[in-house]
């Protein structure tokens, strides 16, 4: 998935941006719409069956509200949450092994609290006087 991502990066941004330009510089938007639909579906089914739905929900809406607190460009946005998503899966392995917790609970947790830091640091970081 991040690999079709990489290489379709250009279509795909263009396309959740602003679609109509994107038909009319020429994008083959139906295309780009069923690869971005076939990642997603790919991504959620082999998750909930691995991980569970919860886990697979904390997994791909957190990271992204994570780093939507601390990134301004889509770009800056898609790295950072698919770093916090990675971080906070092996932080979460990592609790579950040392203090025997469930795994998917332990991760979702790991998940919100990284969101509540982010969310409290940039609403200091916005309220401070320059």
């Amino acid at each position: 998935v991040i690999g079709a991502f990489v290489i379709f990066y250009n279509r795909i941004f263009s396309i959740t941006f602003d679609e109509d330009f994107s038909k009319s510089s020429g994008v083959r938007t139906e295309i780009y719409n069923i690869i971005i639909s076939i990642l997603c579906a790919f991504t959620v089914v082999i998750g909930m069956k691995v991980m569970g739905t919860l886990l697979i929900t904390s997994l791909i809406v957190f990271p992204v509200l994570s780093a939507r607190q601390i990134c301004k460009t889509y770009k800056h946005v898609v790295i950072a949450s698919a770093v916090i998503s990675v971080l906070c899966f092996i932080i979460g392995i990592i609790t579950t092994l040392a203090v025997d917790l469930p795994v998917g609970a332990t991760i979702v947790v790991i998940n919100l609290i990284v969101f509540i830091i982010l969310l409290v640091t940039r609403l200091i970081m916005n309220k401070s006087p320059r």
